[in-house]
C-alpha cells in the first residue's frame, strides 16, 4: 500500500518481488525498533543495533539495505517511548 507506486513501476516480476522483500525488511526493522523490548534495552544499555539485510536464495548473496537503527536517536520522535512511562514489565502505563 505505502510502496505501491514504486512497485507498480517495476515491470520485471522477479525484480518487483525482490524489491518487495527489501521494502518489507526495511519496514520490519522499524517495526521491531518500535517495541518496548528494544526501546527498554536502549534505555538501559547501548545494544542492540538492528540491521536490515536480505539473503537471496538464488545467488547466495547477502545484501545490506543500509538501514540500521542503533538507538532512539535514529527513530522518529512519534515512535520513541518515554522511559518514564514504561513499567518494569515493558508495558506503557
Amino acid at each position: 500500500r505505502v510502496h505501491r507506486d514504486e512497485l507498480d513501476s517495476i515491470e520485471n516480476e522477479t525484480e518487483r518481488g525482490r524489491r518487495f522483500v527489501e521494502l518489507n525488511v526495511i519496514e520490519k526493522v522499524y517495526d521491531l525498533c518500535k517495541t518496548t523490548i528494544i526501546q527498554n534495552s536502549w534505555n538501559t544499555r547501548i545494544t542492540p543495533e538492528v540491521h536490515g539485510w536480505v539473503y537471496d536464495l538464488g545467488n547466495g548473496i547477502i545484501k545490506d539495505l543500509d538501514v540500521t537503527v542503533r538507538n532512539n536517536d535514529d527513530m522518529q520522535s512519534v515512535f520513541k517511548l518515554d522511559a518514564l512511562n514504561i513499567s518494569k514489565k515493558g508495558m506503557v502505563s
